[in-house]
């Protein structure tokens, strides 16, 4: 078995208006690598770092600052989530098809966090979770014996 047989990948489409025209997209997620889980978690570490930019330091925040920060956090940790297990965007030309990227916002987690539609974090969130991708891999959490079990990959000597 080749490594990347065992993954997995789940597509989702949106549909993105700006004003004048609407353009589908496709994107696809896919079962996180370790390369990708290293990257959701330098994006997870990058979190406290915009907090703090924008807040100050926890405890010179004022209880609105605070509900701010966590709200913001929630949203950070699910774009980092989402674009840790992003494997392709396609666009819809016509009746084709085509690689393409998101629009630039997408891929800067602050503008993200405040542009994103709301009802867009849940549906994307739970296509990486379909692609494979136990939701304890985004915890700080051990896997569970199933999720271990779902993820491991049988390695067996060589007959030669």
């Amino acid at each position: 078995m080749m490594l990347e047989q065992w993954q997995f990948s789940q597509p989702i489409g949106i549909t993105v208006s700006d004003g004048e025209a609407e353009k589908e997209y496709r994107l696809t997620f896919k079962t996180m690598t370790a390369f990708d889980e290293a990257k959701f978690r330098a994006r997870r570490g990058k979190i406290q770092g915009i907090l703090v930019a924008l807040y100050g330091n926890l405890d010179e925040r004022t209880v609105e600052q605070t509900e701010d920060a966590d709200a913001l956090a929630d949203i950070l940790f699910r774009h980092a989530i989402i674009m840790s297990a992003l494997a392709t965007v396609e666009v819809l030309n016509g009746k084709k098809w085509e690689p393409t990227r998101l629009p630039e916002p997408w891929y800067d987690a602050k503008e993200f966090a405040f542009n994103a539609p709301a009802a867009i974090l849940d549906p994307l969130v739970q296509a990486v979770l379909d692609a494979g991708n136990p939701y304890r891999l985004f915890t700080f959490g051990s896997l569970t014996d199933d999720e271990k079990k779902m993820t491991r990959l049988t390695v067996r000597p060589s007959s030669n």
